[in-house]
């Protein structure tokens, strides 16, 4: 009798062996499916089984796959509620446990929102990828004469601040893309950097303009100076002389004072062909009305016989150079800011950022 139950349990045995090795390879068959097709919930259940035949090889994988579920439900649900940036952090968190469809599926609506802050910091990698070095400071150039501005490091760094203009304000452009109610749980941190980016592109306009209307200052007050010499002698000149012989009579006072001028002329057009090299259009209104006025002083197309008439006229459009408080330094921030740091120093923005470069095969996918 004893032999005849010890024969019965072992066949019970062999039997649930049997069928367990059944379940086990089916489960595998399956399991090996859904993984092919990156199927979340399809890997879940046949991981579920495996799990429970073999404990110690798919409970692993079975946790993962779990806390990738779940990951994937919170961005489905934030989708939902058409709250972008939470629908991202959570499929990013469910993808980087577990790859899926349908976590990618949300990670690249989503995170398509939020890629133009990867593409600004990117162009901020190249901002200051060639700095300039050993800059004289701004004080220096109000104390030193024009003509004695060392002109290589100046046009150096009018062309690096309108180049660096250029990025910032794409930077700016491109951000503003955002659309900030679709990350509302972000939006006062993307208006944050979006500040930060503005007064960096404030702060190098500042400089710019500083220098730029310095150089015209100085100009402005040598013109006044020879706009009345000029206006004496063409003035005594056309008392003297006709018309046809006062230009003629004029021409030796006019080639001294251009002699005179040359100089200060010459740092003036190098100013605005350096600081235009990036930005014509920014710059081409001053330097055309500058141009303009230089030559209704040294060359005017009407000639020298009226010239002394309109020499207040001239003297009042020279005037509205030289104004101090177009030369007053400019208020720079006590902190040097680093553009790295406008990105860095936001702990939510920096980890948002990371996250989106590291899904970067997924939007290029």
């Amino acid at each position: 009798m004893i032999k005849v139950n010890k024969i019965g349990a072992i066949l019970s045995f062999v039997f649930i062996l049997g069928c367990s090795s059944d379940e086990y390879q089916q489960a595998e068959v399956l399991y090996l499916k859904a993984k092919n097709t990156h199927n979340i919930h399809q890997l879940v259940t046949t991981l579920s089984v495996l799990a429970r035949l073999s404990p110690q090889e798919y409970s692993p994988l079975l946790l993962k796959a779990k806390q990738a579920k779940v990951k994937l439900l919170e961005s489905q649900k934030s989708m939902e509620q058409e709250d972008y940036y939470l629908a991202y952090i959570s499929s990013h968190d469910s993808m980087h446990k577990l790859y899926s469809i349908e976590s990618k599926e949300v990670l690249v609506k989503s995170g398509g929102l939020l890629l133009p802050l990867l593409n600004a910091k990117k162009k901020f990698d190249k901002l200051y990828q060639h700095p300039l070095v050993a800059l004289t400071p701004l004080s220096q150039y109000k104390e030193s004469s024009i003509i004695d501005w060392d002109l290589l490091e100046l046009n150096a760094r009018l062309s690096k601040s309108s180049e660096n203009m250029n990025t910032l304000k794409s930077s700016i452009n491109t951000i503003k893309t955002i659309n900030t109610s679709a990350v509302n749980s972000l939006s006062s941190e993307i208006r944050l950097i979006e500040l930060h980016i503005e007064n960096q592109f404030q702060q190098i306009k500042q400089t710019q303009d500083y220098l730029i209307n310095l150089a015209l200052y100085r100009n402005a007050k040598l013109l006044i100076t020879l706009n009345h010499k000029l206006s004496e002698e063409s003035f005594s000149i056309s008392q003297i002389f006709s018309k046809n012989k006062t230009n003629k009579a004029m021409r030796p006072f006019i080639n001294k004072s251009k002699n005179k001028y040359a100089a200060s002329k010459y740092i003036i057009e190098n100013m605005f062909f350096a600081a235009s090299s990036k930005a014509k259009n920014r710059h081409k209104q001053w330097f055309s009305k500058w141009k303009k006025l230089e030559k209704d002083i040294l060359e005017p197309a009407d000639g020298f016989v009226n010239y002394s008439l309109n020499t207040k006229y001239r003297n009042e459009r020279l005037m509205a150079y030289v104004n101090d408080n177009l030369i007053q330094l400019p208020v720079m921030e006590s902190k040097t800011t680093n553009p790295m740091n406008i990105f860095q120093e936001n702990k939510t923005i920096r980890i948002l950022i990371e996250k989106l470069a590291k899904d970067s095969r997924f939007f290029n996918s």
